[in-house]
């Protein structure tokens, strides 16, 4: 088989790398069950799993205050990473139907008499009242507001996302390598399948899901978007209520790139994100599957 490299999302630090590759494993050996597929092909020791859960946490906290902003709610209201926060958040209210009437009336606890501050990039009692409202709709806020943080401090600190590329591009060893990603984890393959250091790479296949990519305040940050030169074939799955992977990557703003899109995926896990339920998907298996063939 080809090798795989398996790039894990956001909230794994202090956990086992080797439990945590035995549980994408799992799941995806159950996956090629549903679809009558033979699991045996894989061949655990050409499957890479670069973790970077510790590294991600470590040097957030050197940074001073690095708590995320929504969480706390108060002093960092007029920083990029608020305004960043709040693009973000205005997304993922719209895309889960929470009008700004809605989240008027949470602010003010019910009563639609009350005054209530407008929307805006400097209140953080509306973004907050969001999430309590994506809360009651199972959408996960706290999720969402800690996936928020980490999203920006990758995205805007060269010297962690330096660090976890560099991790990442050790799992490649020269030979025609799959990359296989999760959510925050969908970014750094991006990130580094377009880096310089990677356009002699001989990488088939990149399938990624639960991704954010489909976000303009995610995509915007990594123009241009393109097809990595290294490429050959992309697959994109989700489920359309993944609270975190809002939009599929196809028709916007990948609109030049030929993606493989898969949007009807049913992730059972409370905020319809696990990667468990991702992977378990017999179409998600059946690209891995015939990806990492000889």
């Amino acid at each position: 088989m080809k090798h795989l490299v398996m790039i894990h999302g956001r909230s794994q630090q202090e956990k086992d790398a080797g439990e945590l590759k035995q549980t994408w494993m799992n799941a995806l050996k159950d996956g090629m069950e549903k679809a009558n597929l033979d699991a045996s092909l894989l061949d655990e020791t050409k499957i890479h799993f670069p973790y970077y859960g510790d590294t991600l946490v470590g040097m957030m906290n050197e940074v001073a205050d690095p708590a995320p902003v929504v969480i706390k709610g108060a002093s960092d209201a007029g920083s990029r990473e608020a305004e960043f926060t709040m693009k973000l958040m205005t997304e993922m209210l719209r895309k889960n139907g929470v009008s700004d009437d809605a989240i008027k009336l949470e602010l003010a606890n019910g009563d639609a008499t009350q005054v209530v501050q407008q929307k805006g990039p400097l209140n953080w009692p509306w973004v907050l009242a969001g999430l309590r409202v994506l809360e009651r709709l199972k959408a996960g806020s706290w999720a969402v507001s800690t996936f928020t943080h980490d999203v920006w401090v990758y995205l805007e600190n060269a010297v962690i996302r330096e660090k976890i590329n560099a991790g990442v591009r050790e799992a490649y060893y020269g030979e025609p390598t799959v990359f296989l990603s999760h959510s925050l984890g969908t970014i750094v393959a991006y990130a580094v399948l377009k880096s310089e250091q990677a356009k002699d790479w001989k990488v088939p296949t990149l399938i990624t899901l639960g991704s954010p990519l489909g976000i303009e305040t995610v995509w915007s940050h990594v123009k241009p978007v393109d097809f990595p030169a290294c490429m050959g074939k992309w697959f994109n799955g989700r489920d359309d209520h993944d609270t975190v992977a809002l939009y599929p990557l196809t028709p916007t703003p990948f609109e030049a790139t030929e993606i493989t899109e898969k949007s009807t995926i049913k992730n059972t896990s409370d905020n319809h994100h696990g990667i468990e339920s991702y992977l378990a998907d017999p179409d998600v298996a059946k690209w891995i599957h015939d990806a990492i063939q000889d």
